[in-house]
């Protein structure tokens, strides 16, 4: 279970950032993925689909770290009985 809970804070934290960054390219029309605004100057679904992507990155981080815990408390559950 602490394995698990590493792989998803290490790639979940990774994933957050780049789509985070992604995110802030989509929203700023100046920028790189400009294009992400339609004819009427507002955001197009791209802006919101890596928005959610963002989102789920986020969650899975944090299901790691609650992984993580919940793996240290049950190694030291079973470090008492012994």
């Amino acid at each position: 279970m602490m394995t698990v809970g590493l792989i998803m804070i290490v790639v979940g934290g990774f994933l957050a950032l780049m789509f985070l960054f992604a995110t802030v390219l989509a929203a700023n029309s100046c920028v790189a993925f400009g294009g992400a605004f339609d004819d009427y100057g507002t955001t197009s679904t791209d802006f919101f689909v890596i928005l959610a992507l963002t989102f789920v990155a986020v969650a899975a981080f944090t299901i790691g770290v609650v992984l993580l815990i919940k793996g240290f408390s049950l190694r030291n559950r079973h470090a008492d009985c012994a």
